[in-house]
């Protein structure tokens, strides 16, 4: 699978870095940034594919089915195909790993 290395955002700072040794046609891997205060994306689903996050660094929030979830270090969620969901950040920067399960297009 060829992917970028590295892809952010220079107005907020976030960034995202591919994991092309443990993606591939199976799964797709990264790593990713947020600063504090990162406004959530609209909720949304993805009908086939499974998505997991796991914090590594910073406090994220993931809203699952209406649902907060507040993820520190060492935490994982897997969010099930068809599920409404989103995820962002508060007073802490997060760094977190994600990863989707097929991937989409």
């Amino acid at each position: 699978m060829h992917l970028p290395t590295e892809i952010s955002d220079p107005e907020t700072g976030e960034w995202i870095e591919f994991d092309e040794a443990a993606s591939g046609s199976e799964r797709l891997v990264w790593d990713q940034w947020r600063p504090a205060n990162h406004d959530p994306p609209p909720s949304h689903y993805h009908p086939t594919t499974e998505e997991r996050f796991a914090v590594r660094e910073g406090t994220l929030v993931v809203r699952v089915d209406g649902v907060e979830n507040r993820l520190g270090p060492g935490d994982e969620i897997t969010v099930p195909p068809g599920t409404s969901h989103t995820s962002y950040t508060r007073d802490d920067p997060a760094r977190f790993g994600r990863e989707v399960v097929p991937p989409g297009q």
